[in-house]
């Protein structure tokens, strides 16, 4: 069984896979409620105080903003607050 991460771990890992360009898989909310999977996305930044990340898809070059606090799965692992 996975364990759940913190938010805060999930921001730190979405933050060194944006330096390295590294894919990753979470799963968000929109604000209306609706699921959105960003699976094989690549982080491209962040802003802490905004509350916000930039996913840019790697294959038609899409950015997408996520807001942190409705990712609800990073990698397979549950995120909690």
């Amino acid at each position: 069984m996975k364990e759940a991460l913190h938010i805060n771990y999930v921001l730190e890992q979405l933050d060194l896979a944006a330096k390295y360009h590294q894919k990753v898989s979470l799963k968000a909310w929109k604000k209306d409620g609706n699921e959105v999977d960003y699976s094989g996305w690549i982080p491209t930044s962040g802003h802490w105080r905004g509350g916000i990340h930039r996913l840019m898809n790697p294959v038609n070059g899409e950015v997408r903003a996520v807001i942190d606090v409705l990712i609800y799965e990073f990698n397979g692992h549950t995120v909690y607050l």
